[in-house]
């Protein structure tokens, strides 16, 4: 098994839009044959009911650095959607609603640091300090959308799915898209290398702004 997975978030769009952008993407990702119709648990290298990457795929492994012994491969994407499910149907999958099913929180278990985006403070998860953090996270699972935090520098409030990390370490969001089996650095590359804007756009993120997170899990 891997522990090994990147993730793209879509922190912006809304928890009545996430349902039919995610079944838009799995329409588009089975009809240019990127992957497999039906949900599965037991995909190699990937620790989340997810859907097959065909084999003869090229989009995802283009952005695995070739230099490693052992090269990375790109096994499963996973389509989670807060408080929804995939379920396999005949013919394919059918994403239906399940109270905490998906939380939207997106982390890498190395560690996390989220970003004040009015004044730029840093907290980090675990030290002192970091309490109004951990509040806006028990917020977020009980009401969502109604999750904020107080910065502890500049006083401000605002919503905890607009803080961001300078780490690739942590976002909220209604719509994450896991790709598991390697980190695919290329994503965060300045500029973008074409295989990264084409991955991305495969992906639905055309704005070219969804987060992207390296987890460890």
């Amino acid at each position: 098994m891997s522990d090994k997975c990147t993730y793209l978030v879509n922190r912006r769009i809304s928890t009545a839009d996430a349902p039919g952008a995610a079944r838009e993407l799995y329409r588009s990702l089975v009809e240019v044959g990127a992957v497999e119709p039906h949900p599965r648990n037991n995909i190699p290298l990937c620790l989340a009911t997810a859907f097959a990457v065909r084999s003869d795929c090229p989009h995802f492994d283009a952005l695995v650095p070739p230099k490693y012994p052992r090269r990375p491969h790109i096994t499963g994407v996973a389509i989670e959607v807060t408080d929804y499910e995939w379920r396999a149907e005949p013919g394919g999958a059918e994403l239906t609603p399940r109270y905490r099913a998906g939380s939207g929180l997106f982390f890498n278990n190395d560690g996390v640091e989220a970003v004040c985006p009015g004044c730029g403070h840093v907290i980090e998860l675990g030290p002192p300090g970091s309490e109004p953090l951990y509040k806006a996270l028990d917020d977020w699972c009980s009401m969502r959308d109604g999750a904020s935090v107080v910065c502890p520098n500049c006083a401000n409030t605002s919503p905890l799915h607009e803080w961001d990390t300078a780490s690739h370490s942590f976002a909220v969001g209604h719509l994450g898209i896991g790709l598991w089996g390697g980190m695919l650095g290329a994503l965060t590359e300045e500029p973008q290398p074409p295989s990264a804007l084409a991955l991305r756009r495969l992906l639905g993120d055309n704005a070219n702004d969804y987060a992207v997170i390296y987890c460890h899990i």
